[in-house]
């Protein structure tokens, strides 16, 4: 498991450090200050072979940070090749998955609108943007995954001004033409939630709704219609944006925003049992 970049507290720098683990109890600092710097709500993905980490910002709260639409890939964490800009525009919280031979980057927010675009790269380095309005509506920090060869869609919406928290559910075959699964999922609309699929279901893991609540619920569904509700266990706060992972048979759940102005350095394994 890797875990790099993130928020780690109001006023502090965005980190740029990366951490591994094989067993969730121990990790090891493999660099202590990477040389990218947009790490804050970037997104990353393992992709044929390699760490990918794209797009980000350091700081949002500085008027002049940029947000960013670098590309930036590694073989084993330490080492970090800067392939330059992307296509799409600069952006953080977007949805970045895959499907088919390719990598998928859906929505995002670039500092002043939401968009609902898909973008497409099959080497990481070429972006091809396969719609530019998907019919889900605009939206950043929401959930995707890749389950039973479709992108799923679930979640995020619009922070801020305005706000909306939609509870949709969307599937895509292809990442073009697109599906709405529900139209009103049983779990309420959240920002930052993590998506992850383990036990050949799609799980849905913490988040934020409203303006000011964590969620400690995890939610199931094998069809993205019917979802099961599973408390989160004695101890586990509640919280949003946590790094989520599918490895060696367990849910693994890191960190996270729980209030209190900082991010959480807990780490929960979590194993279902059918009933």
């Amino acid at each position: 498991m890797w875990l790099m970049g993130g928020w780690t507290g109001l006023g502090l720098p965005t980190p740029t450090d990366v951490w591994s683990s094989s067993d969730g109890a121990r990790w090891k600092q493999v660099l202590s200050a990477a040389p990218w710097r947009n790490g804050d709500a970037a997104m990353a993905i393992s992709f044929k072979g390699e760490i990918w980490l794209v797009g980000g910002v350091s700081d949002p709260r500085q008027r002049d940070e940029a947000f960013s639409n670098e590309i930036w890939s590694s073989v084993d964490g330490e080492k970090w090749t800067y392939h330059g800009h992307a296509a799409w525009s600069p952006r953080v919280g977007a949805a970045l998955v895959t499907l088919g031979d390719k990598m998928w980057l859906l929505g995002g927010f670039d500092g002043k609108a939401y968009n609902n675009e898909v973008w497409s790269s099959s080497n990481g380095l070429d972006w091809v943007l396969e719609s530019s309005a998907a019919p889900w509506s605009a939206r950043a920090f929401h959930g995707a995954v890749n389950f039973r060869n479709s992108i799923w869609l679930m979640g995020g919406g619009v922070w801020e001004v305005n706000a909306t928290f939609p509870n949709d559910v969307w599937r895509s075959g292809d990442g073009r033409t697109w599906e709405k699964v529900q139209k009103s999922a049983p779990w309420r609309g959240r920002l930052w939630p993590s998506a992850v699929v383990y036990d050949d279901a799609i799980w849905l893991i913490g988040g934020r709704y409203e303006t000011d609540l964590d969620s400690r619920n995890i939610w199931r569904t094998v069809d993205g219609r019917t979802w099961d509700r599973i408390p989160g266990p004695a101890g586990f706060n509640r919280r949003h944006a946590p790094a989520v992972y599918e490895f060696k048979d367990r849910i693994w759940i890191a960190g996270g925003y729980e209030g209190g102005g900082h991010g959480g350095n807990d780490v929960w394994a979590f194993q279902h049992t059918p009933r």
